[in-house]
Formats: structure tokens, sequence, C-alpha cells
């Protein structure tokens, strides 16, 4: 069986396809590069293939190809992906709120998820950002204003939050107002807080650091 790591044949200590990621993971990590795509004999594997029992089984493969890349270049690709994403939000949620003035319960409850699941994947993207680049959430990106991160986390988690109610509540009009009004203006601004992250992602830079407190020791 060979295996490489970006076409370079690598050592491994063991049969199975954890001995591989593990030696990979090694490998990528003094490059400061991460380990992101496995071809199995020229097939990827999806990532319930790489974890928990898989882990275990020995590889019965011929050729066992790994793929690394830089951190700070995954997260910018993420980030722009998702802002992309976000600028086509508004007009889903717009036929919604339509939807919803019409009293079409269910086809309300059905448009909403492709926006929303938007939402939850630019939550996942920021949230991800941070855990990989080692950024703080209470820092403040250069651009979108004031506010950190987590703040505008906890802002979007309120606005989803009132919409849920409306909806449990059966509430069109709050509904009709969180899709045309709320909703779009978070966009606008998480569309300018992914944008800045992406363009200091790029650039090998971290957010601004919160400022200290008042009354420190000088």
């Amino acid at each position: 069986m060979a295996v490489t790591l970006d076409g370079e044949a690598l050592a491994v200590g063991g049969p199975t396809l954890g001995d591989a990621l593990d030696a990979a993971g090694r490998a990528a990590s003094q490059r400061r590069r991460i380990v992101v795509e496995v071809l199995v004999d020229g097939a990827a594997l999806a990532d319930d293939a790489l974890a928990g029992e898989a882990r275990a089984r020995p590889i019965e493969a011929s050729d066992v190809r790994l793929i690394s890349a830089e951190p700070r270049a995954l997260v910018r690709g993420a980030l722009l992906e998702v802002h992309r994403e976000l600028g086509h939000v508004g007009e889903a949620q717009r036929q919604v709120a339509g939807l919803a003035r019409g009293g079409h319960l269910g086809e309300t409850l059905a448009a909403l998820a492709p926006p929303l699941e938007a939402w939850n994947r630019a939550r996942r993207v920021v949230e991800y950002a941070t855990t990989m680049l080692d950024w703080d959430p209470g820092a403040t990106p250069e651009g979108p204003g004031e506010g950190t991160i987590s703040a505008a986390a906890d802002m979007l988690a309120t606005r989803l939050g009132e919409l849920k109610r409306a909806i449990e509540l059966g509430d069109a009009s709050g509904l009709c107002d969180s899709l045309e009004y709320d909703l779009p203006e978070e966009a606008e601004r998480w569309r300018m807080l992914l944008l800045a992250l992406a363009e200091l992602a790029g650039r090998g830079a971290s957010p601004s650091a919160p400022a200290a407190a008042c009354g420190g020791e000088r």
C-alpha cells in the first residue's frame, strides 16, 4: 500500500486508516497545514468514513492519497462562499413572507428550510474560522462597523429566536416582519462581517483585541 501526503511518500506506522490519518496529521502540522481530503484508490472518503470504527479498520487499497491545505486559505474560501450565499437569501426570505401573508402555512414552513440552513452555515463558518485560526470571539473585525464577532452571533441568535416564536404562535405579521426587515438587515451586517473576516484571513491578520478595561494598571 502506497500512502502519500500532497504527492510525497508518507511513512505510516500501522495498517489502519487511523494510522495513515495520524501520520498525515503530524506531517501536515509540521508544515502548518491540515489534512482536508483523503482518496482511497482514487475515491474520496466522506467525513463519516474517517471517524469512529472506520479508523481501526485495515486499509484494503493499493493507493491512499491525502491532501492538505493552509488553514487561512481554507477559512477564507469558506467565508467567501457563505458571503455569496447570503447575497441571495434576501429574495428567498421575501418569497417566504409572501406565502405567510397568503396564509399558506405548510408551504411557508417548507420554503423556510433553505434560508434557515444558509443562516446556520453562516454561523457555523464563523465559529469554524475563530476556532481554526485561534481568533478571539470578543475581538472586533475591521470594516463592518462596531461590534464583536460574538455580539454579531448573539444578535443573529436573537433574530432567529424571534422568527421561531412567530412560527410557533402562528403570527403571520411577526413572521413577515422578521423575513422582510429584521433578517435582511442581519444579512447585510453578516455579509460585511464575513467579508472583513475573509480579508483578515487572506492577510494573515487577526481581529482587533477588545479594549482594556478602565482602571487597570498603568
